[in-house]
């Protein structure tokens, strides 16, 4: 009686289709992870160096001098404040199996930083336009403005940022995981029309105050 022979071992591993391997399936997501982070931490070091480098080169005597040196650092301040404290959080929304930005309190500190921060830049942008205005209607010798009165100038446009973010802490609107999924904002499709005014508000004070002065400004200047 003749033995029927036996299957050789590798058989059904060379019938295994290497699309049922986990861990090949794994990893396109584990390169893109990698590059993604590679990616976010250049631009992390970058740009905080490159800011810090740009307030160092403006404190020299020869910058110093200049009448909008002050806001140009304070603006540079800003990009620190946002790559330090407002990208970590982004980062770190990618960064887990689940999305950090579900989180209320990560949510409201990212929409707040974000948004206080960037209104407050742009607030600035405003205040070097208003300031290269003055100092081309002066006949003559343009004066530095006075350290105080500049001082009062940069905390007015951090006043400026906070006040317009604040509302949504308090209860008026409220912020909430953006379109993209990695950072939060104020509801732009709330159901209320408290929420819908704040809006409206928000729109205006940064975005059509602003730009309004900043044209009226230019065209000042043009003229």
């Amino acid at each position: 009686m003749n033995d029927v022979p036996a299957p050789f071992p590798s058989t059904t591993r060379m019938t295994t289709r290497s699309d049922d391997n986990p861990n090949s399936a794994r990893r396109p997501q584990q390169i893109a992870f990698i590059v993604y982070v590679v990616i976010m931490t250049v631009i992390l070091i970058v740009g905080f160096l490159g800011n810090l480098f740009t307030i160092i080169v403006l404190r020299c005597p020869e910058h110093k001098k200049k009448i909008i040196t002050p806001l140009m650092m304070n603006l540079a301040f800003a990009d620190i404040i946002i790559i330090v404290f407002g990208y970590p959080v982004v980062m770190a929304s990618n960064f887990t199996e689940h999305n950090v930005l579900t989180n209320p309190m990560l949510c409201v500190w990212s929409g707040f930083i974000n948004g206080s921060v960037g209104i407050a830049s742009i607030a600035n942008l405003t205040m070097m336009s208003l300031v290269m205005f003055k100092s081309l209607n002066k006949v003559g010798t343009v004066k530095k403005i006075p350290w105080k009165k500049m001082l009062a100038m940069i905390l007015f446009t951090w006043v400026y940022g906070v006040l317009s973010m604040f509302p949504p802490l308090v209860g008026w609107n409220q912020f909430v995981p953006g379109a993209s999924g990695i950072s939060c904002c104020p509801d732009w499709s709330p159901d209320t029309k408290a929420a819908v005014g704040y809006n409206v508000l928000l729109v205006f004070v940064g975005f059509v105050l602003p730009l309004t002065i900043i044209i009226f400004c230019y065209y000042r200047m043009y003229r």
